[in-house]
């Protein structure tokens, strides 16, 4: 499998399926749809940032 090189740093674009797009903080979360991830998921996340590149994630 090709590995993908993904850059955190660009800016969002909003587009036909995604009309509003950002970067929030761990405690700058907004209202979220909890029928596809939850809170308690995002929040997982977070703290996997901080153990890059020690953690991988599958679903």
């Amino acid at each position: 499998m090709k590995s993908r090189n993904i850059n955190i740093y660009k800016v969002p674009t909003p587009n036909i399926e995604t009309p509003e797009v950002g970067f929030f903080g761990r405690n700058e979360l907004p209202p979220i749809s909890t029928a596809r991830v939850t809170e308690e998921q995002i929040q997982k996340f977070f703290d996997y940032l901080e153990l890059i590149p020690e953690v991988t994630q599958f679903d």
